[in-house]
């Protein structure tokens, strides 16, 4: 392995590796079998070498601990690995026992769930505004103070009002997808079960890219009234025109199917109501439906879903259950 192959997996390792950089050891180790047993091997040294100290007192004992995970068929190369590895923690120890104290500090996180049938209203430490929807939650670092970016992490739904500030971009982290903004508004859902992510702005511009195998692929830029929907899998997705302040009416309380399929629609009646949806013919709930409803209670709502859908239903204990065998696809109805 050459040097400069070499620095690059450290500088994955320690996540401070460039774009061109990542590029650059991706191609390497696609390019060869060997190339990929060699940056295994490299990791599992970095690795091992952070579980000891960094002293030149224990200095022996770090190296004598790193040389016993190391098997004889592959000592030699192995031990040169080791011995980069200690003059770098040599050198770290050089920089001041202030410098690791620093670096060895805990990130501490907030986070905010909302559980089934429950919203909020979260004021950020930089005075941007998340409306959290039910059975949703964010994290981010509690201090909020980073001087390059702000960074939140969603699982679920939420609608983000940004204060705009160009020198720190506002991140939103939905699992591989991640939505960039300097000041905006708009709203992202990214619930697990639906299997897509979708961005949508209200006002602004957004930035929508995807981490694909450790890379940052960038995807479209939209404004207002435009969606992207993405498959955080495949890496596939899409792009409509929409009416932005329908899809994020959820947090003036109105219930609004867009093309929702039964399925989705009964997640939905899950989080909003805090109710177990079952269907009594799983396999049909592709049908696609349209309405949108001022938030009522379940059995006024489930009335007039039925007289849309050609579906009955019945409420025991806590559990809905849709009869949906005769399920059928309508024209729009909107309540």
């Amino acid at each position: 392995m050459d040097e400069y192959n070499y620095r690059l997996i450290q500088e994955y390792y320690e996540k401070k590796i460039s774009e061109e950089g990542l590029k650059d050891l991706s191609d390497w180790v696609e390019a060869d079998q060997e190339n990929l047993t060699a940056f295994r091997e490299t990791m599992h040294v970095l690795e091992a070498s952070a579980k000891y100290p960094a002293s030149s007192a224990d200095r022996d004992k770090v190296w004598g601990s790193i040389s016993s995970q190391v098997s004889r068929n592959n000592q030699t190369k192995w031990l040169a690995y080791a011995a980069a590895i200690l003059i770098l923690l040599t050198l770290s120890m050089l920089l001041g026992e202030s410098l690791l104290n620093r670096d060895q500090k805990k990130v501490k996180y907030t986070i905010i769930s909302n559980s089934n049938g429950k919203q909020s209203r979260i004021m950020l430490p930089d005075s941007s505004i998340v409306y959290l929807q039910a059975g949703s939650s964010i994290r981010y670092n509690k201090a909020f103070n980073d001087p390059k970016e702000r960074i939140i992490s969603l699982q679920g739904e939420a609608f983000f009002e940004v204060i705009h500030d160009e020198n720190r971009p506002f991140i939103v982290h939905s699992g591989a997808v991640n939505t960039l903004v300097l000041g905006t508004s708009f709203n992202v859902k990214a619930f697990k079960a639906d299997n897509n992510v979708k961005v949508t702005v209200r006002s602004g511009k957004v930035g929508v890219s995807i981490t694909e195998k450790g890379k940052e692929k960038f995807l479209q830029y939209l404004v207002p009234d435009q969606q992207l929907s993405v498959n955080p899998e495949s890496g596939n997705y899409s792009f409509s025109h929409l009416d932005a302040a329908s899809e994020s009416s959820w947090k003036e309380n109105k219930i609004t199917f867009n093309n929702a399929s039964l399925q989705e629609i009964g997640r939905s009646l899950e989080r909003w109501y805090n109710i177990k949806v079952v269907f009594s013919d799983p396999k049909n709930t592709a049908c696609q439906y349209t309405a949108k409803f001022d938030f009522i209670p379940l059995h006024q709502l489930m009335d007039i879903m039925a007289q849309l859908t050609d579906c009955t239903y019945s409420i025991q204990n806590n559990h809905l259950i849709i009869n949906n065998k005769k399920c059928k696809q309508e024209d729009p109805m909107y309540h």
